[in-house]
């Protein structure tokens, strides 16, 4: 009778055992899901709750190095020929247009962060109101931002494909008042992405030496995702066939500054075999001067 007691107990004993190891290991992988897997996903309850834990609230600085505008500009213009040019390293800026998108933008940001690397956005001045917090989230984690005009409207910016250098001020002028409204009086800015880029248009000039005057240099870019056509034409293949191939095409390839946009749902989902594309190679990646003097309101 005292040998079955000891043998029913250790049953016993076995089985809570075997229950605490999983349920231990069943909460252990819970409580490992990553917080940018749960924030704007399947838990929109516990966004509160993450947000109050320091480590979310922390400034997440991505392990990218900054550029100043004008020193990649000239990369850009000489290529090798310029006497600062990286030889011995190779560098990738990803810039991205027509922002900020709540859907793309915030995946790319969060892509981005998983990656540990950050990406310079240009964001039109039209839509940074409602996105307000896009904005924020997007320098908190290291990333950079550029100026893309308020209105990306190209027949008030380039009447017959001309510049005309006063509605590109006057529209510069509208869109630093935004950007002050939501980053704080003193901000200031080092970059600026022309509409359809620099490239397209005639008599820009007078608009660029106006530009200078505000601190700003105008930047273009030597690659592109090839992603400004309709949605349905677009494919995460299509668009690293474009990377791969404008890449491959350009005679110096120590830096490159990648065209994308946030605006087509194939390049959010592009992004991260564009970021290992680029690591394969050897790569490092690099932002454009963030801000200057923005802040918390």
């Amino acid at each position: 009778m005292q040998r079955k007691k000891v043998r029913f107990y250790l049953c016993i004993s076995l089985l809570l055992f075997v229950f605490l190891v999983f349920f231990s290991g069943c909460m252990t992988g819970r409580l490992s899901i990553p917080i940018g897997h749960i924030k704007h996903r399947a838990y929109p309850k516990a966004d509160a709750l993450l947000e109050a834990l320091p480590a979310f609230q922390a400034r997440e600085k991505a392990s990218v190095k900054v550029y100043s505008a004008a020193q990649v500009q000239e990369w850009l213009r000489y290529g090798s020929k310029s006497s600062t040019y990286p030889h011995d390293k190779k560098i990738v800026f990803i810039t991205v247009d027509d922002g900020p998108n709540a859907k793309h933008g915030m995946s790319m940001i969060e892509t981005l962060r998983r990656y540990n690397v950050a990406a310079t956005f240009f964001y039109i001045g039209g839509y940074l109101p409602k996105n307000e917090n896009q904005v924020k989230l997007a320098l908190e984690y290291g990333n950079s931002i550029g100026l893309h005009s308020d209105s990306h409207n190209y027949r008030y910016l380039y009447p017959g494909r001309s510049g005309n250098a006063d509605a590109v001020i006057q529209d510069l002028k509208v869109l630093l008042q935004r950007y002050q409204a939501i980053l704080g009086e003193n901000v200031a800015f080092t970059v600026y992405r022309y509409p359809g880029g620099h490239m397209s248009w005639k008599n820009l000039g007078e608009a660029d030496q106006r530009l200078a005057n505000f601190g700003l240099t105008w930047l273009d870019w030597n690659v592109s995702t090839g992603d400004s056509v309709r949605e349905d034409s677009l494919s995460v293949e299509v668009i690293m066939n474009n990377v791969r191939g404008t890449t491959e095409r350009i005679g110096d390839k120590n830096v490159i500054v990648l065209l994308m946009h946030e605006t087509k749902a194939a390049t959010a989902e592009a992004l991260p075999h564009i970021i290992e594309y680029y690591s394969g190679l050897g790569y490092e990646f690099g932002i454009l001067d963030s801000p200057k003097g923005w802040h918390e309101r």
